[in-house]
């Protein structure tokens, strides 16, 4: 406890230029910020990405914070495997493809839907910041934010990193414990989106979703597609030591989120 006496919390609106606090206010934080992490973003599946300008416009005054400090701070921006769901590359033996360790190129197909979009806009924001100069940034991409910080190299140089378990395991290994624990049977893919598909013709906002679910979320969320760690392994201890996700972990997991609600 005696580390939170060292905590300060301001209330601010980041879409408002100096955060929404006064010039004193906002040049005191500027000139003491080391690190700025910016990990809050609002996921949605159904807003096209004109509709995220209060996101770009808290990216481009996080970024005014850190150049206003005047020695080049760390700026982390949070982003996730969404921003190069379209990503092709050669398959290895497994018939999987690995996400390169890089900014996102032009050579890359962008994604289709306005949420992954916005991601990557504020991706490409934060490569140009750092380009131009007065900012340190990195661009890491998350499969799953969860425990996100305990993975994070927050010393490491590189643009990009990828914030992903290297121990992947499938979700066939671990769905018979969240089963059981929830009580609830286990449905293909194929049978749970005819579920979906049912609810989405008297319901308007599942028809969205159901839309989503058949035509985007496979790709990204099959697995197949998957976040290279091997730079990331190099720079974080932490990332290189995770082995998978125990039986044990997973119905503490649930317990704890799901059936404590």
């Amino acid at each position: 406890m005696a580390s939170l006496r060292s905590v300060e919390v301001q209330e601010t609106d980041l879409s408002r230029p100096l955060l929404g606090l006064s010039e004193p206010a906002n040049w005191c934080i500027a000139a003491n910020v080391t690190h700025v992490i910016h990990n809050a973003f609002p996921v949605t599946f159904k807003r096209g990405v004109a509709s995220f300008e209060s996101q770009f416009k808290i990216m481009s005054h996080l970024l005014q914070l850190a150049r206003d400090n005047g020695a080049s701070p760390r700026m982390v921006f949070v982003s996730s495997i969404a921003a190069v769901s379209q990503y092709t590359s050669k398959e290895d033996l497994d018939g999987l493809v690995a996400v390169s360790e890089e900014p996102f190129r032009p050579d890359w197909k962008p994604p289709a839907m306005g949420y992954w979009q916005a991601k990557l806009i504020c991706e490409k924001m934060l490569e140009q910041a750092v380009q131009e100069g007065g900012v340190d940034g990195v661009i890491a991409r998350s499969a799953l934010c969860l425990g996100f910080l305990s993975y994070f190299p927050l010393a490491e140089s590189r643009l990009v990193l990828h914030v992903e378990n290297p121990s992947r395991q499938f979700w066939a290994s671990a769905m018979a414990t969240i089963s059981e624990a929830l009580t609830l049977p286990i449905l293909s893919y194929k049978d749970w989106l005819a579920r979906v598909r049912d609810l989405a013709e008297d319901e308007e906002h599942v028809a969205t979703l159901h839309s989503f679910f058949e035509k985007d979320f496979s790709h990204v969320g099959s697995g197949k597609l998957y976040l290279n760690t091997t730079e990331t392994k190099r720079a974080s201890p932490t990332l290189r030591e995770c082995g998978i996700i125990r039986d044990d972990i997973l119905r503490r997991y649930v317990s704890r989120t799901l059936l404590s609600r």
